[in-house]
């Protein structure tokens, strides 16, 4: 990670911080920039609200038996406990400068810095949680890009989630039998 991501990094923090204190009492969202939002999610949103046993809701990282979170999408309740769990993870970000945010706020939930947190619905999806994602989705988190062409790949994503949206299975069929070819090709060596 450069140091530059790593500042921006400690920056999002001090806005998360700042977001929590400008909205006491409510439920805010943050969220990365490679998210697709579709239809139904603010209900869905009052829905989780209206359920919450907790004062933070995350993405599965990858599967619940894990235990670790995606902190691509966050639904926070403002208050003191979480204010005060977000400057922990500002001021351990600056001893451990070689972690990112989600390595940290893992860690923190491990020690269980803050016992009050939750995972959001099976609906919100990321790339982790296996491909094709979930027909019926509120939001698609295009994360974990491999190699120098990661902004492309998510774009690519984005293209595929619509088509699969648009077209149903069909396109689902199309996508993994291109995703498959993809693989094959990385394994095999071509001679002139």
């Amino acid at each position: 990670m450069s140091d530059e991501f790593l500042r921006c990094i400690r920056k999002k923090i001090e806005l998360i911080v700042q977001s929590i204190q400008d909205n006491r009492n409510e439920w805010i969202i943050w969220s990365d920039v490679d998210i697709l939002f579709f239809d139904g999610l603010g209900q869905a949103l009052q829905n989780v609200i209206g359920q919450a046993n907790g004062k933070m809701l995350f993405f599965q990282k990858e599967t619940k038996s894990d235990g670790e979170v995606n902190t691509g999408f966050i639904l926070i309740q403002c208050c003191e406990t979480t204010e005060r769990f977000f400057r922990e993870v500002g001021q351990r970000l600056e001893v451990e400068r070689d972690k990112n945010e989600q390595a940290i706020e893992n860690i923190m939930l491990q020690e269980g810095v803050i016992d009050c947190w939750g995972y959001l619905p099976v609906n919100f999806v990321a790339r982790t949680h296996g491909w094709p994602p979930l027909r019926h989705k509120m939001i698609y988190h295009a994360n974990y890009t491999v190699g120098s062409d990661g902004v492309g790949q998510k774009i690519r994503q984005f293209k595929a989630i619509r088509s699969m949206d648009r077209f149903g299975f069909p396109a689902i069929c199309y996508f993994v039998f291109l995703r498959s070819l993809e693989k094959l090709s990385g394994l095999v060596k071509f001679k002139n």
